[in-house]
């Protein structure tokens, strides 16, 4: 009988929050990498923004930081759709209320941040594609003299090992100037085809971390198309990160602590 009044009263603690609706479970998991890749994002703009107008700021000297996340955000999503039992965040007025309600007062905000980096268009990101691809032919120009004059030098010449530390410097140059060409093109490519209503579909956890993925490539199109200014210093960028982030944590919370009651 005790078992039958503590299960009735539950069921009227979760009526008077809405019905129980399937969601995936708690996974610490979502929660640690969104919580690096916070630290890593807010960092790198930060850095960044202090390498505005310099060489080390621009974007095809951090291509590694963008190639690096872009998977471990598709990882993430993989895992999402694995874990994904329904659509819900969680009981509703709970859970679903801080995607519907508890971060509405941040929408505006979001929505301003979004329209400046929404402004880099496939006409925008072609000029920037072959201020690269000048970029890129630049340091290929370099490599091949650095080259040119390593082999004509003796190996026991004293300028020997300079030389051939130059190659190699330029040579890992070259390659991420050629990579940064590339995801360019891919970007321009994904800009003509995109959907923006493929981010909503799925599970709650699924679209909370496509969004993010969205968000993190937007960053990219809008560091590409900067060219030599690299990413200026503007709140718009981390606005940008922080909003998705934030939602994202504030759901694995609440998803914690349901899961600690047993009620997820």
């Amino acid at each position: 009988m005790l078992r039958i009044l503590v299960l009735l009263a539950l069921g009227m603690g979760l009526a008077s929050c809405g019905t129980l609706q399937r969601a995936a479970p708690y996974d610490p998991n979502i929660e640690q990498t969104v919580s690096e890749f916070n630290m890593a994002v807010l960092t790198h703009i930060a850095k960044m923004q202090g390498l505005s107008k310099l060489e080390k700021g621009a974007y095809g000297e951090n291509i590694e930081f963008y190639t690096t996340w872009k998977i471990k955000l598709k990882v993430l999503r993989n895992l999402a759709i694995a874990q994904e039992v329904g659509n819900a965040c969680g009981p509703e007025q709970i859970t679903d209320d801080i995607i519907k309600g508890g971060f509405k007062e941040l929408g505006v905000v979001l929505q301003k941040a979004q329209s400046e980096i929404d402004a880099v268009k496939i006409d925008s990101l072609n000029p920037a594609k072959d201020w690269i691809d000048s970029q890129r032919d630049k340091v290929k120009a370099e490599l091949k003299e650095a080259e040119t004059k390593l082999n004509a030098a003796s190996a026991a010449s004293a300028d020997f090992a300079r030389l051939e530390s130059r190659v190699v410097r330029l040579t890992d140059k070259f390659e991420r100037w050629y990579a940064s060409s590339s995801r360019v093109t891919a970007a321009i490519v994904e800009l003509g085809k995109r959907d923006h209503a493929k981010s909503f579909e799925g599970g709650c956890t699924t679209r909370l971390v496509t969004n993010l993925a969205e968000q993190f490539a937007a960053l990219e199109r809008f560091h590409m198309k900067q060219k030599d200014l690299g990413i200026p210093p503007r709140r718009a960028p981390a606005i940008l990160m922080s909003v998705p982030i934030q939602v994202i944590l504030k759901v694995q919370q609440r998803k914690k602590v349901l899961s600690g009651k047993g009620l997820l």
